[in-house]
């Protein structure tokens, strides 16, 4: 029986669904056919991206034939113990988090040094091997407003410095004290002089420099607002900060008994890039907006804390994740009340204008039909009875079963109901 979804992973997974990188173009799903002898277990981190990146995995590994277990949000204080224990068979990790959290050694700031060393020190101590490493990385970094950086000619963090004093630097706190935070950047790149600076809460950092009350702040460089030409990610050009690029960590005994999973995710991580995981990160972000979930709000909610609305607005835009041309959605409101429902159809109309998507909408409720069909395709026992716009329909009815339908709930020719 596969761990269920239960915090993230519930939104996580639209973005999971937006990438294809092993032929898969969509969810295979979160169950398997329920016989899990031998199966692989793929674990993730608690966090959005680590279960994209989980899942990603997943995909890959059933894509190659391979049996697998999800095991998911797993808190990142435990995750190594549960590879190490057998608990999971494999994880994304990042090889920042392995050199320093997990092996305690100092940072090293050369990408293909820190993984030879983690490599080479994960399989000597725990008998895990680090698979190939991908170019895809989520560490620490400086953003600037995109309109400032091309003001003032900034692309490196050394051009950032040059320009601190007339710059407004929205930092969260933490990051003045961390010692991988403003002391490192200054120990590396010499003061920083800001114009301003003052402290903000983490979920306003862009907010405050989209409104131009600040012109800086600290950010992962994978954050999903770093999609928006608004912000400008700055180059580490003096590597102050350890890489963090992800790669799968797996026990080497299951690795040995299924050779398959290397060639499987080494071929995601070849294809794997920052810009990709930023992409994914901001897809299930635009996908909570597009059916007006706020993602600051929604994005850590538990399935159980959303009410039955909110469940379907998630079903629905899981499935437009994947960004099918043509989508099915059998009687998706006939499980909620008649006020949830009626919004959810507006939902829906406005979705279709803004996605261009088409849908097949099936319904026994011919209100719901030409409410929210373009055209209603009546059926009766497997026949076709009528295939026509719904002001046709009501005007017309071309057999007595498409008169009754519309008569036994109340329409009128004119399309009023008795």
């Amino acid at each position: 029986m596969n761990s269920p979804i239960t915090r993230r992973g519930a939104f996580a997974l639209m973005g999971a669904a937006a990438l294809s990188l092993t032929g898969t173009g969509a969810l295979a799903g979160c169950g398997t056919d329920g016989n899990n002898a031998g199966a692989v277990t793929v674990g993730s981190k608690a966090f959005t991206e680590g279960v994209i990146l989980s899942e990603l995995y997943a995909l890959a590994l059933e894509d190659a034939g391979i049996q697998v277990k999800r095991s998911f949000e797993i808190s990142g204080s435990l995750i190594h113990t549960a590879l190490t224990s057998g608990d999971i068979d494999l994880y994304p990790e990042y090889t920042g988090t392995g050199l320093i959290s997990v092996l305690q050694m100092a940072p090293i700031t050369d990408p293909q040094e820190a993984y030879d060393t983690v490599k080479e020190a994960y399989a000597r101590e725990f008998n895990l091997t680090w698979l190939d490493q991908s170019p895809a990385a989520d560490g620490q970094g400086l953003a600037i407003r995109t309109d400032v950086a091309e003001k003032y000619g900034i692309e490196t963090i050394s051009d950032l410095q040059q320009h601190a004093p007339e710059l407004r630097f929205a930092s969260q706190g933490q990051f003045d004290e961390r010692p991988d935070g403003l002391p490192a950047l200054e120990a590396t790149y010499g003061p920083f002089d800001w114009k301003e600076h003052a402290i903000f809460d983490e979920g306003l950092k862009y907010e405050v420099l989209r409104n131009d009350e600040m012109d800086v702040t600290p950010a992962y460089t994978t954050e999903a607002q770093l999609t928006d030409d608004a912000f400008t990610p700055l180059k580490d050009d003096k590597r102050v900060w350890p890489p963090y690029n992800v790669a799968p960590v797996v026990r080497s005994e299951v690795l040995e008994a299924n050779p398959a999973i290397a060639e499987a995710l080494n071929r995601v991580s070849a294809a794997l890039t920052t810009e990709d995981l930023t992409r994914l990160n901001a897809r299930v972000d635009e996908l909570l907006d597009l059916v007006h979930l706020d993602p600051a709000v929604f994005r850590d909610r538990y399935p159980a804390q959303l009410s039955g609305g909110q469940q379907q607005r998630v079903g629905l835009v899981r499935a437009l994740a994947a960004s099918p041309d043509l989508m099915l959605l059998d009687e998706p409101f006939g499980a909620i009340d008649a006020i949830t429902r009626a919004i959810l159809q507006d939902e829906l109309l406005r979705i279709h204008r803004d996605s261009g998507k088409t849908f097949i909408f099936v319904t026994h409720d011919v209100t719901e039909a030409l409410k929210l069909g373009t055209k209603v395709l009546v059926i009766d026992e497997g026949r076709i009875q009528q295939y026509a716009e719904p002001d046709e329909l009501l005007a017309r009815p071309a057999t007595p079963f498409a008169r009754e339908l519309l008569a036994c709930q109340g329409y009128t020719r004119d399309g009023r109901r008795g």
